[in-house]
């Protein structure tokens, strides 16, 4: 077999990690090619984001997760004139990834039309509600829940 870069695809590893299963199913898929994935191209080349019982959380097009639960982001701030699905009261917010949820249409470009197909990643993240309001008087440990989508996420 060869892919579209004309290199012949070697053998892959056993998948006996996540990276290993989620470089196999990116080949498997025909998502990527051997070559590409070889050169370490974009950020899936070492992708270890896992979702439920180990399994390396990918979409319909090979592309995985950007983030995994456990990791630090900071909410974007942006004001985008039109629909947006992100409080303000989150924007340049600090939180911590909860759950990968699942896969939806944009809905920022499903609400002009533009509903093709373009899936992007949602994700529950947790912020301190201390954070949040200025005169929060509940317990320090208290935090909101809320899902945001990963184009509004950051890496800190």
């Amino acid at each position: 077999m060869t892919c579209s870069h004309n290199i012949p695809e070697s053998g892959t590893p056993a998948p006996t990690t996540t990276v290993n299963v989620s470089r196999r199913l990116l080949l498997l898929t025909g998502s990527i090619c051997s070559a590409v994935l070889a050169t370490g191209f974009g950020q899936f080349a070492n992708a270890v984001t896992t979702g439920k019982g180990g399994r390396p959380i990918v979409d319909r097009d090979g592309w995985p997760a950007k983030f995994k639960p456990g990791d630090d982001v900071r909410v974007s701030v942006r004001y985008p004139i039109g629909h947006y699905r992100v409080p303000t009261y989150i924007r340049g917010k600090r939180a911590r990834i909860v759950r990968v949820i699942e896969q939806y249409i944009n809905p920022e470009e499903e609400g002009y039309g533009r509903d093709a197909g373009h899936v992007i990643w949602m994700y529950q993240i947790s912020l301190l509600q201390s954070d949040l309001w200025v005169a929060y008087k509940g317990a320090a440990h208290d935090h909101l829940q809320i899902e945001v989508f990963e184009p509004w996420l950051e890496h800190i």
